[in-house]
């Protein structure tokens, strides 16, 4: 008696887990430091049960996402200082066609122009003051403007050049003056 013995293999190889889901939405997006020219924000980290957060992707005003990997920060430059910024941070998995989160926003603006320093009166007579400052540590000032008055913030500003100081005459004797310079960056980048 013979006996033939036949087999086949068979290999089976079960199908993918398709993610579906989005991550959660980044929580406490939050401004962390500004200067004249940047914001730097951050957020809390958003999960996805089925493939992970792969990354995040952040956006300022009409520019495209940009995606920046799974960091939990980002500093968007070259601002105008003085100016607002809605900003958009959303969150996105690792699947191969990119669930992505509903974004989180936050408006902010960026640091007024730096204004100049250590104002001071350098000499006083009965109808005159003359007064100086030091010129903002950095950026490249159009001109200054300065105004005088006998209450705070009133007055109109006065043109004064590029110069670091201002002789004020006419006033009246015997009386109190409040002195205001401001730096001129550009017609809209005031220092206030």
């Amino acid at each position: 008696w013979s006996s033939d013995v036949c087999s086949s293999d068979l290999t089976a190889t079960t199908s993918a887990q398709v993610d579906t889901t989005a991550p959660t939405v980044p929580t406490n997006f939050r401004t962390v430091s500004k200067t004249v020219s940047s914001i730097t924000v951050a957020w809390n980290a958003s999960t996805d049960t089925e493939t992970g957060v792969a990354g995040y992707d952040i956006l300022i005003d009409s520019d495209p996402y940009t995606s920046i990997g799974n960091v939990l920060t980002y500093t968007f430059s070259n601002l105008v200082a003085g100016s607002s910024h809605t900003m958009l941070v959303r969150a996105r998995d690792a699947a191969p066609t990119p669930n992505v989160s509903v974004p989180a926003t936050l408006t902010d603006t960026a640091a007024p122009p730096a204004a100049p320093t250590n104002v001071r009166t350098t000499s006083i007579s009965s109808t005159s003051i003359a007064f100086a400052w030091d010129a903002p540590a950095t950026g490249t000032i159009l001109r200054y403007e300065t105004r005088i008055g006998t209450t705070p913030g009133t007055g109109t500003y006065t043109t004064n050049g590029t110069t670091l100081t201002r002789t004020v005459s006419s006033l009246t004797a015997d009386t109190a003056y409040t002195f205001d310079v401001r730096a001129v960056y550009t017609e809209d980048r005031k220092s206030t």
